[in-house]
């Protein structure tokens, strides 16, 4: 080897290092060798990192473009699929078969279709079920040959001859859990091209409405086998459903286009219709008009037409089944076509509005084996493909763009044009031939008159049960509402042999539309009062002799009888029981409310609850109860008695049965335990009525033993015993599907609605509304075009398990799907889990990358301090929108709105507007929102706090506002009912307790009802409440309710007393129901009473008044001399210029007035508690005397502060109770110019009533009172004051130009007005003079018994000393 040369070489992977020129040495060589092997061995093991890196990094970036490329596949097979995809819509498809015999084993020719059309439903596919509509036994046995899939339904509403209500047919298919709700007439078969169209329309972005005729084809020679899902021949070999699509194509009678229509639509946000669906009976023509129009007038929903794809047929012969021609039999009655019709001119605008809107808005056609809507406007056809450029996602087909695209493009696509003109131009031939226009084509727009084919014996035997008996009820058009819940609850309990008796032709047409067995009674009473036909008045005598009458002739009919006022709540079924007494025997209930001692005293047969059979005994005494009360002026519950128990029951057998012997008849009492009626035990005042009543083992709960239908009304439904809800026409389900009762279901669901009429308010406010409806109970026609419907209740929905979370489903795009392949979905959510998965590695990765680190920041959450408020947040359907966003350009706020029997309150923000500011009264009467209507104001407030304006002529509906001109300054406000409100709210700052006075309740008088029943709601918003706050009653009664204050509010109007309280409203705790309407705040803080101040004044007079200021100077002069210090006057709607004679003694007199405008009509009682809060402060005694009441002492050395002080001294006394002298006109024919106390001096000798002087501290926290005297707190006492000592003159019968007055207003909340029929022997009434402002002829003279001087010379002798 050559020195000084440098060589390497490799021996099994080891390099070798040689010097240049001089020798190595061994040690030197291995030295050298092992630094090189160490060297090597750190390369390798750097280069095998670096490779493991970059392969990992390789391996995850293919795979997240797999599982990126992967779950977008399979999301957008999810989201996009159709008809070739694997996961299809739900299609629920409903129908009302109607009943068939059976010939030779085989269904009739109705059967056979009806059989053969289900079948054709079935076999569309799995993703399709089928419920049918029926009571029959035949429609059950229809439904068990088909398959599983296919259910009968009888939870619906029948008519009492079996037909069914298309509303309540529409409202389950509303309330399908499947995506697609399909109804269809029962004989209408459907080919598989009919469930593309299907998909097609699912397709859309937008929720639609999709409507089909049915043509008919004259042979149908084809059926399907027994697995439902091949076609087969008549001679048994399969035919392709693409062959028979074609013979159907070619055989369809497009000239012959029937009425049978079916509707389909899917389960989407936007409601059919506007307003509500009226009780269409289904088949018997005029309803699938009549809904269709009602759509497309709404423009809800896109409407598309599917008629000219040829899919839904109607068969006129089945050789299959028959071989011979057998003619169509058509089930229509006239008198149920009249009824349809009648609804249908009456409601809705198909008859005002044909021609223009039965025009869909698409139509779904079949060009060139592709299927594409086409507008019906335009001629332009889209097909259904997911695109943003078109609202409802569709594409335009290639041919609509030719005139835009390139002249190569053109030529080519030359043949699409044509081929598309050509089907378009064959649309139109047969749209001429059969088309939605011609359903409606010679419609008489006039309505038929209402009339049934049945008679009282016809009816009979239809609804008699298997022993001979009938329940019978009889109701006027003033208790509909109260028998529709009635009818329900027979309906819950299974028991359909009743008949109901019409006293009038609102009752009867009533009746007769809602499907009930009615009869109008040609001899009842005419002129039936709506609002006041109780018990106790004149009407109600007329009627109850209906009664009677009425069961006479049934019996003589051979049947049994149970008759039953619709205010008797059913909690079982009572006739197993009845019918055990055997013959001889009328089993009545009692009317006695002491819970001890006999329950057949004299008069303590209820006439309104008893059970007679049809035997000769029975009859021979109605007969005698009959003729004895049509010659009686009372009732026929007197008759009954007095009849069959004898006058004074001399007729008493013992403690519960009477014997008459004339007729051998016996008559049981009811053990009242089983069968209360309204005063036993107190019942209607429990918490929980249906509780109580179960608890006891009633059988019956009667509503008597009150006055006035609207007392009666409110008391059934707050108690929770109400099964029919006028609100929504729809009665409440229970769990027995027998009980859903859907009268009027509300399909519109639109809660944006500009008028809300009174039928449409909520259930205690409709109750009280009722007399201003009188349009068959169904609402206006306006309703249905204004969108005052509201959406069916919650309990219509739930029919199936999954149906609340249906819509949540849908919007993400899952709900109503069905899949065909089950691996499918867990495919998908397998894939959903892993991309959401690596997306979270990914993100939180890059965050630790870039240092971003997350802390959690802990939160407070507020409690409140005090257990017994709840905060709570909601919307109240009831309540309107806070007032205090209603301001105008010129400044003022319109607050609220209310309606009296004579005026419109428009209540302002205080010191809003300026004095002497000009306004008119804006009224808007239609739907359109346009003003119609202005008027000027009657008058307006002396503080500026409200404006009076007239209520606009003949219309029961309407929206104000206020404005400067005659055009709108103010959004419109519907006003609040003056009866169904809460007024008015004080802060009482001795226990920190809020009194409100509200009316709606209607609780008894002069009793007090059950705190725990009730809670107040402090909100300042009801209708968009940020928060609200309710709180537990403390004491209610009457119009009074105190409720604890909550903290937040009480220290808010303690440190701000000039801030915006809040709205104050009562609620009834159960279950759905809302607080009352409210504009009452808070008054401001009353200074707190410390133990030792002195009061102010030691005597103060209370009084409320209307149009009294001529009578005023007189009776504050005087009473200011006697020694009253201070006037509390609350003005009650006076347009006599009262301010000013105030404003006149306030300073000539020095008199201390204060003058409070209180609008509220028939409210005295809460007047003067309220007026006792305020006079408590100041007063240490208060006097509530009206300006007719003249106190007066006897003797000249008594006087006023003697006897006060001489009381003061006795703390346990409340009240001084003081008698009233009644001064008649005393021969005066006009008003004494002298004055009323040295005019008149003829009296009554006895003493009528009292008054009470009270001490404010001393009355019962709830404020009781009935206006002549307080409750007293526990161990205070009342004196009765000796009339020596002081006494009261009350003139009340003055000169007849005078008390006339008396006859047109009380202000008394329980005393009504004398021209009503009820309590027409009351002392607050003037003897004699009956209900009519008729002036007597002796009218100066009565009233005349004592010469009573005594005050007039007292008043004369002072005035000659001044």
């Amino acid at each position: 080897m050559n020195q000084g040369m440098e060589f390497a070489y490799l021996n099994r992977g080891q390099n070798l290092e040689i010097g240049r020129t001089k020798l190595m040495s061994a040690e030197r060589v291995a030295a050298i060798g092992a630094v090189g092997r160490r060297r090597r061995q750190r390369g390798g093991r750097l280069l095998r990192r670096v490779d493991r890196k970059a392969a990992a990094l390789r391996f995850g970036f293919f795979s997240l473009l797999l599982g990126y490329a992967a779950i977008t596949a399979a999301l957008y097979s999810s989201r996009w699929s159709d008809g070739d995809g694997a996961i299809f819509p739900t299609v629920t498809i409903f129908a009302a078969p109607r009943p068939f015999s059976f010939a030779g084993g085989r269904p009739d020719l109705v059967g056979a279709r009806q059989e053969l059309a289900a079948r054709s439903w079935v076999s569309l596919g799995d993703e399709v079920a089928v419920v049918l509509f029926g009571r029959d036994p035949s429609i059950s046995f229809l439904a068990s040959i088909i398959g599983p899939r296919v259910a009968v339904e009888s939870a619906i509403d029948f008519t009492f001859m079996g037909t069914p209500f298309f509303h309540c047919m529409v409202a389950r298919a509303l309330n399908a859990s499947s995506a697609i709700s399909l109804v269809i007439d029962p004989e209408t078969i459907l080919l598989p091209n009919f469930l593309t169209a299907l998909h097609c329309a699912h397709k859309l972005n937008g929720d639609w409405f999709l409507v089909s005729m049915a043509p008919s084809i004259s042979n149908f020679p084809f059926h399907i086998n027994d697995t439902r899902k091949q076609w087969l021949k008549e001679d048994g070999t399969i035919i392709a459903v693409e062959k028979l699509q074609e013979y159907v194509d070619q055989k369809l009678q497009w000239s012959s286009c029937t009425k049978r229509i079916l509707m389909a639509w899917n389960k989407g946000e936007a409601s059919l219709l506007a307003g509500i669906l009226p009780p269409f009976l289904y088949g018997k023509d005029f309803h699938n008009e009549w809904l269709l129009h009602q759509v497309l007038a709404s423009n809800f929903r896109s409407v598309i037409d599917v008629t000219y794809i040829a899919s839904a047929f109607y068969p006129e012969k089945l050789p299959h089944y028959f071989k011979n021609k057998i003619s169509i039999d058509s089930a229509n009655s006239g008198w149920e076509e009249n009824g349809n019709h009648y609804l249908a001119t009456l409601y809705g605008s198909l008859f005002s509005e044909l021609h223009g809107i039965v025009s869909t808005h698409f139509k779904l056609i079949k060009c060139s084996c592709k299927h594409a809507f086409l507008d019906s406007m335009q001629n332009v056809a889209f097909y259904a493909e997911r695109t943003k450029v078109h609202p409802l996602g569709l594409k335009l087909v290639p041919y609509q763009e030719i005139a835009r695209a390139s002249f190569v493009r053109r030529t080519l696509n030359l043949w699409v044009q044509k081929k598309w003109a050509h089907c378009i131009q064959h649309i139109h031939i047969l749209e001429s031939q059969c088309s939605l226009m011609h359903l409606y084509s010679n419609y008489n727009r006039k309505p038929k008159p209402l009339f049934s084919p049945f008679t009282l014996e016809s009816l009979l035997q239809t609804t008699k049960d298997k022993d001979e008996t009938v329940v019978v009820a009889v109701a006027g058009d003033n208790y509909k509402d109260m028998l529709m819940s009635w009818v329900c609850r027979l309906r819950h309990l299974a028991i359909p042999n009743f008949i109901v008796c019409a006293l009038d032709a609102e009752s009867y047409e009533f009746a007769l539309l809602l499907g009930l067995p009615v009869f109008r009674d040609p001899l009842a009473p005419n002129n039936i009062s709506f609002d006041d036909c109780h018990f106790g008045t004149v009407c109600f005598q007329r009627v109850t002799k209906v009664k009677s009458r009425l069961v006479l002739q049934i019996l003589k009919l051979g049947c049994n009888v149970l008759l039953s006022d619709v205010d008797v709540y059913w909690f079982s079924n009572p006739l197993p029981l009845l019918q055990s007494f055997g013959q001889a025997k009328l089993i009545a209930q009692s009317d006695e409310y002491n819970e001890t001692g006999p329950i057949n005293l004299p008069h303590r047969l209820n006439s309104g609850f008893y059970f007679a059979r049809a035997d000769r005994s029975t009859i021979t005494a109605i007969e005698k109860v009959v003729k004895h009360a049509s010659t009686s002026g009372l009732s026929e519950q007197p008759s009954f008695y007095d009849i069959l128990c004898g006058e004074d029951g001399i007729n008493r057998v013992d403690d519960n049965h009477c014997h008459e012997p004339d007729s051998n008849l016996t008559v049981h009492f009811l053990d009242r335990n089983l069968f209360p009626n309204g005063a036993y035990k107190g019942l209607w005042e429990k918490r929980n009525v249906r509780s109580a009543c179960k608890k006891q083992g009633c059988l019956i709960l009667h509503n008597n033993w009150i006055n006035g239908r609207k007392r009666k009304l409110e008391r059934q439904v707050h108690s929770g015993l109400w099964d029919y809800d006028p609100t929504m026409r729809i009665g409440p389900r229970a769990v027995d599907p027998r009980s859903l009762f859907c009268q009027f279901v509300h399909a519109g669901g639109d809660r944006r609605r500009f008028l809300s009429p009174p039928g449409f308010q909520s259930a205690s406010s409709n109750l009280s509304n009722s007399s201003s409806r009188k349009d068959n109970g169904f609402g206006t026609p306006a309703d249905l075009q204004s969108g005052s419907g509201a959406p069916p209740p919650a309990l219509m929905r739930g029919r199936r398990a999954d149906d609340a979370n249906m819509k949540d489903r849908r919007r993400r795009g899952g709900g109503g799907k069905f899949p065909r392949s089950p691996s499918a979905p867990s495919l998908h959510l397998t894939l959903f889990l892993l991309c959401c998965l690596l997306l979270s590695a990914v993100a939180f990765s890059a965050f630790r990358l870039f240092g971003v680190f997350f802390r959690v920041r802990p939160v407070l959450l507020p409690t409140w301090r005090n257990p017994t408020l709840n905060a709570f947040s909601g919307d109240y359907p009831n309540l309107r929108r806070s007032p205090s966003f209603h301001s105008s350009p010129a400044g003022f706020v319109v607050e609220a709105a209310v309606s009296f029997p004579d005026e419109v309150l428009l209540f302002l923000k205080p010191k809003s507007i300026a004095a002497g500011t000009k306004l008119r009264c804006l009224y808007f009467l239609s739907p359109s929102g346009e003003s119609q209507l202005s008027l000027p104001p009657v008058s307006s407030s002396v503080s500026g706090d409200f404006i009076r304006c007239p209520l606009p002529p003949k219309t029961d509906a309407f929206n104000m506002s206020l404005s400067q001109t005659s055009l709108p300054q103010l959004p419109p406000l519907l006003p609040l009912r003056w009866d169904i409100v809460a007024y008015a709210a004080v802060l009482d700052p001795v226990d920190n307790s809020t009194v409100v006075f509200a009316k709606g309740h209607n609780l008894r008088p002069a009793r007090l009802s059950n705190p725990s029943s009730f809670e107040c709601i402090f909100a300042w918003d009801f209708f968009h409440p940020k928060y609200s706050l309710s709180s537990e009653a403390i004491s209610a009664a009457q119009e009074i309710f105190r409720c604890r204050t909550p903290l937040s509010v009480f220290h808010r109007l303690g440190h701000h007393p000039t801030s915006k309280s809040p709205f104050v409203s009562v609620r009834f705790k159960a279950h759905g129901s809302f607080p009352l309407p409210s504009i009452a705040r808070h008054d401001p803080l009353f200074p707190r009473l410390l133990n030792h101040r002195r009061k102010d004044h030691r005597m103060c007079v209370c009084t409320m008044l209307r149009n009294q200021a001529r009578f005023l100077r007189e009776w504050i002069i005087y009473h200011t001399h006697i020694g009253v210090e201070r006037w509390f006057i609350y003005d009650n709607n006076s347009d006599d210029d009262i301010e000013q004679v105030v404003k006149w003694l306030s300073s000539n007199w020095k008199v201390k007035i204060s003058l409070l405008e209180w609008p509220w009509v028939k409210t005295q009682e809460a007047g003067f508690a309220h007026c006792a809060m305020r006079a408590r402060a100041s007063c240490d005694w208060v006097g509530f005397i009206d300006v007719d009441e003249f106190i007066f002492f006897p003797s000249a050395t008594i006087k006023l502060q003697d006897v006060l002080s001489n009381y003061s001294r006795m703390p346990w006394i409340g009240e001084l109770r003081t008698a009233c002298h009644s001064f008649g006109p005393s021969g005066r024919k006009t008003a004494p110019p002298e004055g009323v106390t040295a005019g008149y001096t003829c009296r009554i000798a006895p003493p009528e009533r009292h008054k009470s002087i009270i001490r404010p501290e001393a009355l019962n926290p709830s404020l009781i009172n009935i206006v002549h005297h307080f409750h007293l707190k526990d161990g205070m006492k009342y004196v009765n004051m000796d009339a020596r000592t002081m006494v009261i003159n009350h003139y009340k019968y003055q000169a007849w130009e005078v008390f006339k007055e008396k006859f047109f207003r009380r202000v008394a909340t329980y005393v009504v007005d004398w021209r009503e029929e009820e309590n027409v022997g009351s002392k607050d009434r003037a003897p004699g003079l009956g209900t009519k402002a008729v002036r007597p002829s002796d009218w100066a003279t009565r009233f005349c018994e004592v010469n009573d001087t005594g005050l007039r010379d007292r008043v004369l002798k002072k005035i000659l000393l001044q």
